[in-house]
Protein backbone atom coordinates (compact mmCIF):
# COMPACT_ATOMS: atom_id res chain seq x y z
CA UNK A 1 0.00 0.00 0.00
CA UNK A 2 2.81 2.43 0.86
CA UNK A 3 4.29 2.58 -2.68
CA UNK A 4 0.85 3.46 -4.09
CA UNK A 5 0.44 6.25 -1.52
CA UNK A 6 3.91 7.61 -2.30
CA UNK A 7 3.16 7.48 -6.03
CA UNK A 8 -0.13 9.32 -5.57
CA UNK A 9 1.54 12.00 -3.43
CA UNK A 10 4.12 12.43 -6.18
CA UNK A 11 1.39 12.97 -8.77
CA UNK A 12 -0.35 15.49 -6.50
CA UNK A 13 2.91 17.39 -6.04
CA UNK A 14 3.49 17.49 -9.80
CA UNK A 15 -0.03 18.76 -10.35
CA UNK A 16 0.42 21.55 -7.80
CA UNK A 17 3.78 22.57 -9.28
CA UNK A 18 2.57 22.48 -12.89
CA UNK A 19 -1.16 23.15 -12.53
CA UNK A 20 -1.31 25.53 -15.49
CA UNK A 21 0.26 23.04 -17.87
CA UNK A 22 -1.95 20.18 -16.66
CA UNK A 23 -5.10 22.24 -17.13
CA UNK A 24 -3.99 23.41 -20.58
CA UNK A 25 -3.39 19.84 -21.75
CA UNK A 26 -6.93 18.92 -20.73
CA UNK A 27 -8.48 21.80 -22.66
CA UNK A 28 -6.36 22.15 -25.83
CA UNK A 29 -8.23 21.50 -29.08
CA UNK A 30 -7.41 19.91 -32.43
CA UNK A 31 -6.58 22.66 -34.90
CA UNK A 32 -5.89 20.95 -38.24
CA UNK A 33 -4.87 17.71 -39.94
CA UNK A 34 -1.85 17.28 -42.20
CA UNK A 35 -0.95 18.60 -44.65
CA UNK A 36 -0.96 21.93 -42.81
CA UNK A 37 -0.60 25.25 -44.60
CA UNK A 38 2.74 27.03 -44.31
CA UNK A 39 0.63 30.13 -43.59
CA UNK A 40 -0.39 28.57 -40.26
CA UNK A 41 3.24 28.32 -39.20
CA UNK A 42 4.17 31.74 -40.60
CA UNK A 43 1.26 33.48 -38.84
CA UNK A 44 2.02 31.71 -35.58
CA UNK A 45 5.70 32.64 -35.63
CA UNK A 46 4.93 36.21 -36.68
CA UNK A 47 2.76 36.44 -33.57
CA UNK A 48 5.59 34.93 -31.50
CA UNK A 49 8.06 37.55 -32.76
CA UNK A 50 5.84 40.35 -31.53
CA UNK A 51 5.57 39.07 -27.96
CA UNK A 52 7.86 40.93 -25.58
CA UNK A 53 8.15 37.97 -23.21
CA UNK A 54 9.33 35.43 -25.83
CA UNK A 55 12.81 35.02 -27.33
CA UNK A 56 13.57 32.68 -30.24
CA UNK A 57 17.14 31.44 -29.83
CA UNK A 58 19.69 29.55 -31.87
CA UNK A 59 19.10 25.87 -31.16
CA UNK A 60 22.48 25.33 -29.47
CA UNK A 61 22.38 28.38 -27.21
CA UNK A 62 22.86 27.36 -23.59
CA UNK A 63 23.16 30.57 -21.55
CA UNK A 64 19.48 31.39 -21.52
CA UNK A 65 17.49 34.24 -20.10
CA UNK A 66 15.46 33.75 -16.94
CA UNK A 67 13.41 36.80 -17.84
CA UNK A 68 11.71 35.49 -20.98
CA UNK A 69 10.19 32.34 -22.46
CA UNK A 70 12.97 30.66 -24.44
CA UNK A 71 11.76 29.25 -27.75
CA UNK A 72 13.65 26.91 -30.11
CA UNK A 73 12.72 25.75 -33.62
CA UNK A 74 13.77 22.22 -34.55
CA UNK A 75 13.13 20.49 -37.88
CA UNK A 76 13.52 16.70 -38.08
CA UNK A 77 13.96 15.55 -41.67
CA UNK A 78 12.59 12.02 -41.38
CA UNK A 79 11.35 10.96 -44.80
CA UNK A 80 11.84 11.38 -48.54
CA UNK A 81 8.97 13.86 -48.63
CA UNK A 82 10.55 15.68 -45.69
CA UNK A 83 13.83 16.31 -47.47
CA UNK A 84 12.10 17.27 -50.70
CA UNK A 85 9.85 19.72 -48.84
CA UNK A 86 12.53 21.04 -46.48
CA UNK A 87 13.56 24.07 -48.59
CA UNK A 88 9.98 25.41 -48.45
CA UNK A 89 10.01 25.21 -44.67
CA UNK A 90 13.52 26.67 -44.44
CA UNK A 91 12.55 29.59 -46.68
CA UNK A 92 9.44 30.26 -44.60
CA UNK A 93 11.57 30.61 -41.47
CA UNK A 94 14.30 32.62 -43.19
CA UNK A 95 11.69 35.09 -44.47
CA UNK A 96 10.69 35.64 -40.85
CA UNK A 97 14.35 36.12 -39.86
CA UNK A 98 14.13 33.39 -37.22
CA UNK A 99 16.91 30.97 -36.26
CA UNK A 100 16.29 27.25 -36.68
CA UNK A 101 18.04 23.90 -36.80
CA UNK A 102 17.38 20.97 -39.13
CA UNK A 103 18.54 17.40 -38.59
CA UNK A 104 19.10 14.75 -41.25
CA UNK A 105 19.16 10.96 -41.14
CA UNK A 106 22.02 8.92 -42.61
CA UNK A 107 20.56 5.40 -42.24
CA UNK A 108 19.39 5.38 -45.91
CA UNK A 109 16.00 3.97 -44.88
CA UNK A 110 13.96 6.82 -46.37
CA UNK A 111 16.47 8.86 -48.38
CA UNK A 112 20.18 9.09 -49.10
CA UNK A 113 21.66 12.28 -47.69
CA UNK A 114 24.45 12.44 -50.28
CA UNK A 115 21.87 13.00 -53.02
CA UNK A 116 20.83 16.27 -51.35
CA UNK A 117 24.28 17.65 -50.59
CA UNK A 118 23.87 20.58 -52.99
CA UNK A 119 20.50 21.49 -51.48
CA UNK A 120 21.91 21.42 -47.94
CA UNK A 121 24.91 23.54 -48.94
CA UNK A 122 22.57 26.39 -49.96
CA UNK A 123 21.46 26.80 -46.34
CA UNK A 124 24.46 25.72 -44.31
CA UNK A 125 26.08 29.16 -43.97
CA UNK A 126 22.94 31.24 -43.62
CA UNK A 127 22.86 33.27 -40.36
CA UNK A 128 20.88 31.52 -37.63
CA UNK A 129 20.77 28.18 -39.47
CA UNK A 130 22.23 25.06 -37.87
CA UNK A 131 22.23 21.72 -39.71
CA UNK A 132 23.03 18.47 -37.94
CA UNK A 133 22.58 14.73 -37.55
CA UNK A 134 19.31 12.95 -36.78
CA UNK A 135 20.56 9.63 -35.44
CA UNK A 136 18.85 6.35 -34.63
CA UNK A 137 22.02 4.75 -33.30
CA UNK A 138 20.14 3.13 -30.39
CA UNK A 139 18.77 0.46 -32.75
CA UNK A 140 22.20 -1.19 -32.47
CA UNK A 141 23.43 -2.84 -29.27
CA UNK A 142 26.75 -0.99 -29.57
CA UNK A 143 24.98 2.34 -29.94
CA UNK A 144 28.07 4.44 -29.23
CA UNK A 145 29.97 2.83 -32.08
CA UNK A 146 26.95 3.30 -34.34
CA UNK A 147 26.79 6.94 -33.31
CA UNK A 148 30.42 7.35 -34.31
CA UNK A 149 29.67 5.74 -37.69
CA UNK A 150 26.59 7.94 -38.17
CA UNK A 151 28.67 11.04 -37.48
CA UNK A 152 31.38 9.99 -39.91
CA UNK A 153 28.80 9.25 -42.59
CA UNK A 154 27.15 12.62 -42.09
CA UNK A 155 30.50 14.39 -42.55
CA UNK A 156 31.20 12.40 -45.71
CA UNK A 157 27.79 12.88 -47.30
CA UNK A 158 26.93 16.43 -46.17
CA UNK A 159 30.46 17.77 -46.55
CA UNK A 160 30.87 19.27 -43.07
CA UNK A 161 31.02 18.22 -39.44
CA UNK A 162 27.81 18.77 -37.46
CA UNK A 163 27.99 20.57 -34.13
CA UNK A 164 24.66 19.29 -32.81
CA UNK A 165 22.37 16.29 -33.22
CA UNK A 166 18.94 14.97 -32.31
CA UNK A 167 17.56 11.45 -31.93
CA UNK A 168 15.07 9.89 -34.32
CA UNK A 169 12.08 7.93 -33.04
CA UNK A 170 9.87 7.89 -29.99
CA UNK A 171 7.61 5.43 -28.24
CA UNK A 172 8.57 2.17 -26.59
CA UNK A 173 10.87 0.75 -29.29
CA UNK A 174 14.23 0.03 -27.61
CA UNK A 175 13.43 2.62 -24.99
CA UNK A 176 15.97 1.13 -22.58
CA UNK A 177 18.80 1.41 -25.10
CA UNK A 178 17.72 4.90 -26.08
CA UNK A 179 17.81 6.07 -22.47
CA UNK A 180 21.19 4.44 -22.00
CA UNK A 181 22.49 6.37 -24.98
CA UNK A 182 21.07 9.63 -23.58
CA UNK A 183 22.84 9.03 -20.28
CA UNK A 184 26.19 8.15 -21.82
CA UNK A 185 26.39 10.75 -24.58
CA UNK A 186 25.81 13.57 -22.12
CA UNK A 187 29.29 12.95 -20.72
CA UNK A 188 31.01 12.20 -24.04
CA UNK A 189 29.72 14.85 -26.41
CA UNK A 190 33.05 16.50 -27.19
CA UNK A 191 34.63 13.11 -27.92
CA UNK A 192 32.49 12.93 -31.08
CA UNK A 193 33.01 16.56 -32.07
CA UNK A 194 29.67 17.94 -30.87
CA UNK A 195 28.87 20.92 -28.68
CA UNK A 196 25.13 20.41 -28.14
CA UNK A 197 22.21 17.99 -28.11
CA UNK A 198 18.76 18.25 -26.59
CA UNK A 199 18.50 14.52 -25.83
CA UNK A 200 20.47 14.96 -22.60
CA UNK A 201 19.04 16.97 -19.69
CA UNK A 202 22.63 18.08 -19.03
CA UNK A 203 22.23 20.43 -21.97
CA UNK A 204 18.51 21.25 -22.07
CA UNK A 205 15.10 20.22 -20.82
CA UNK A 206 11.83 21.48 -22.31
CA UNK A 207 8.89 22.57 -20.24
CA UNK A 208 6.61 22.12 -23.24
CA UNK A 209 6.84 20.95 -26.86
CA UNK A 210 4.63 22.33 -29.63
CA UNK A 211 4.74 19.64 -32.31
CA UNK A 212 3.18 18.86 -35.67
CA UNK A 213 3.19 15.07 -35.36
CA UNK A 214 0.37 14.11 -33.00
CA UNK A 215 -1.40 10.99 -34.29
CA UNK A 216 -4.99 9.83 -33.78
CA UNK A 217 -6.26 6.24 -33.68
CA UNK A 218 -6.52 6.16 -37.47
CA UNK A 219 -2.89 7.20 -37.90
CA UNK A 220 -3.76 10.70 -39.09
CA UNK A 221 -1.34 13.45 -38.07
CA UNK A 222 -2.74 16.60 -36.49
CA UNK A 223 -1.79 19.76 -34.61
CA UNK A 224 -3.32 21.32 -31.54
CA UNK A 225 -4.32 24.95 -31.27
CA UNK A 226 -1.00 25.80 -29.63
CA UNK A 227 0.03 26.51 -33.25
CA UNK A 228 -2.33 29.44 -32.97
CA UNK A 229 -0.73 31.21 -30.02
CA UNK A 230 1.86 30.49 -27.33
CA UNK A 231 0.24 28.64 -24.39
CA UNK A 232 -0.53 31.07 -21.58
CA UNK A 233 0.90 28.80 -18.87
CA UNK A 234 4.45 29.32 -20.18
CA UNK A 235 6.42 31.67 -17.94
CA UNK A 236 9.78 33.43 -17.92
CA UNK A 237 12.59 30.90 -17.76
CA UNK A 238 10.62 28.09 -19.39
CA UNK A 239 12.15 26.39 -22.44
CA UNK A 240 9.69 25.58 -25.22
CA UNK A 241 10.44 23.60 -28.38
CA UNK A 242 8.64 23.92 -31.70
CA UNK A 243 9.17 20.54 -33.36
CA UNK A 244 8.33 20.29 -37.05
CA UNK A 245 8.66 17.82 -39.93
CA UNK A 246 8.55 19.21 -43.49
CA UNK A 247 6.53 16.24 -44.77
CA UNK A 248 3.43 17.44 -42.90
CA UNK A 249 3.36 20.94 -44.46
CA UNK A 250 2.26 22.15 -47.87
Amino acid sequence: MLPKIVSRLGHIKQYVLHKGRYEYLQKRMHMDYAPYSFNVLANFLQDVKQKDNVRVHNFDRQNLSKESINLFIRIDVDTQRCIENAPKLFDTLLALDLPFSAFFRVDDEDYQLREYRDVISQYRDRPGVNLGLHTSCYVEDDFMEQFRLDTEKFIEEAGFAPSSFTVHGLGSFRKKQRNQFYAEIGNRLEEFGYTFTDCSPKYREYYYVIEDCHKNNNGDRFIYNDFNTIPTFLQAGHNCLILTHPCYWA
